[in-house]
Parts: structure tokens; C-alpha cells; sequence
């Protein structure tokens, strides 16, 4: 994947805190550590060679010279990119000795939410140079843990764990199934299975899950007499408000 380099981004050795961006960031690459973080809302984005959605509780961390650019949002309500040049990820670099990370982005709406209230609190209103170091620590610490590491020997493991997860969420889409139920279903934790599924698929569980929602409703819409209300509900979705803010994400892509 081609991308330039941010040469500019480089030099500075700044903190860059970046509160709801709209814009299309074409790909790029620097020494910096990036971290998006999608609160609300729904954005594509791309990390050396590889497309992702990221939606609610999302989060995309991208290392010193990864390739990663951003699409215009699809929907942006709250969302925070945070860049730390390397002289702040000193420590986190040095306790780092595991292999490479397998997907850069991972769902966690605690994490988000404390991604955006510590920089709220740290970056909007710095009172010493200390705090902000403490900060970044506290930061990297939290989403270093939610990170996936490996190596290629994990592919086969993984390969047979996306099967088991299409074929539940096929069968049991229209329970309501959820990220946790799958979790608990498959005995592993929500953050893996996230993780390998974004790694595979560049989307979340849940919008893979409400996309099998609308296409059903559209299919029976198509084929039946059925009230919509019926339908919505028929297919899994928790409400009707819930029904059409996906359908709304869906016709805006």
C-alpha cells in the first residue's frame, strides 16, 4: 500500500489531540503513534493495505510508519484522534516485546470512553508536562492490553474461529444474538473475537449482525404482506428506532 510521508507530522514533537474529524485523510505514514477512537458514529479507514468499518465503540490504533488513511465519515458524532510523537511512547516501546500486532483496530466501548475522558481531561486542559506523560502511559497500558499479538502460525486458528462465528450469527441472528452472547458461546472473550473478525472482514460483529437484519426485512418486505413493525422485529433487531438508525447508516454508504 502506497501512502506519503507526513515529513511535517515528523518534526513536530507535540501532543495532537483531534476532536470529531470529518475530513478524507489520504494514506500516510510517520514515526508517530496514532489512535482513532469512534464513540459514536461510523467511519471507514485503511491500515497498510486493509479496509476497515469502524462504528460505536470502536478503536484503531496505528503504529510508528503504518499506512493508514481515512475515508469521509459515513457518520460522525464523537470521535477523537489522538497522535503521540515517540519521545511520549518511550516506556511503551521499551515493555513492548511481544510479536507484531494482528489487527490494528478492536471493539471496546470502555475503552473508547475512557480513551475520550482522559484526553478531555489531560490534553484540553494541561497543567504540566508530567500529567500528560502520565496520561500517555495510563493510555498505551489500556489499549496495549485490547490489542491482538501473533504471528502467521495463528492463521489457521483463527480461519476455523471466523467459521464457527458466521455460522452463529447466520443461525441465531434473528434471537438478537450479540457480541457476548457469541463470546460465551465460543469460549473466548468479546475483545478476541472482535479482533479477529475485524481482522478478517474490516467491520464490526454488530454491524455485520445488522446488516443480516436489514437484508432480511428487505427480503420479507420483497416476498410478504407483513407489517414492517412485524419484520423489525421478527429479524432481531431490539426496536423499531434501532431498525431504521441502521437502515440510515446503510443508505449513507
Amino acid at each position: 500500500m502506497k501512502g506519503y510521508y507526513e515529513v511535517l507530522r515528523e518534526q513536530d514533537e507535540k501532543l495532537n489531540l483531534q476532536i470529531n474529524r470529518h475530513g478524507k485523510i489520504l494514506p500516510h505514514f510517520h514515526a508517530n503513534i496514532e489512535i482513532f477512537a469512534v464513540k459514536r458514529g461510523t467511519h471507514e479507514i485503511c491500515c497498510n493495505g486493509v479496509n476497515y468499518v469502524l462504528s460505536d465503540g470502536d478503536c484503531a490504533f496505528f503504529d510508528g510508519y503504518d499506512v493508514h488513511g481515512y475515508e469521509k465519515p459515513v457518520l460522525s458524532d464523537e470521535d477523537c484522534v489522538l497522535i503521540i510523537p515517540p519521545k511520549y511512547a518511550t516506556r511503551f516501546n521499551e515493555e513492548r516485546k511481544k510479536p507484531k500486532i494482528l489487527s490494528p483496530v478492536f471493539h471496546s466501548p470502555e475503552t473508547v470512553s475512557a480513551i475520550m475522558e482522559i484526553t478531555e481531561r489531560a490534553f484540553l486542559n494541561p497543567k504540566s508536562e508530567n500529567i500528560l506523560r502520565a496520561a500517555i502511559d495510563l493510555l498505551l497500558t489500556i489499549i496495549s492490553e485490547k490489542l491482538v499479538y501473533g504471528d502467521e502460525d495463528d492463521a489457521p486458528r483463527d480461519i476455523e474461529l471466523v467459521g464457527k462465528m458466521l455460522s452463529l450469527f447466520n443461525e441465531k441472528f434473528k434471537d438478537g444474538i450479540k457480541l457476548k452472547d457469541a463470546a460465551r458461546n465460543l469460549g473466548y472473550s468479546e475483545e478476541h473475537l472482535s479482533r479477529v473478525f475485524h481482522r478478517y472482514f474490516g467491520r464490526s460483529v454488530p454491524s455485520y449482525l445488522n446488516e443480516l437484519r436489514l437484508d432480511y426485512v428487505e427480503k420479507r418486505k420483497a416476498t410478504g404482506n407483513e407489517k414492517i413493525t412485524d419484520l423489525i422485529y421478527e429479524a432481531g433487531f431490539s426496536g423499531v428506532q434501532t431498525y431504521y438508525r441502521n437502515k440510515n447508516k446503510s443508505d449513507k454508504k
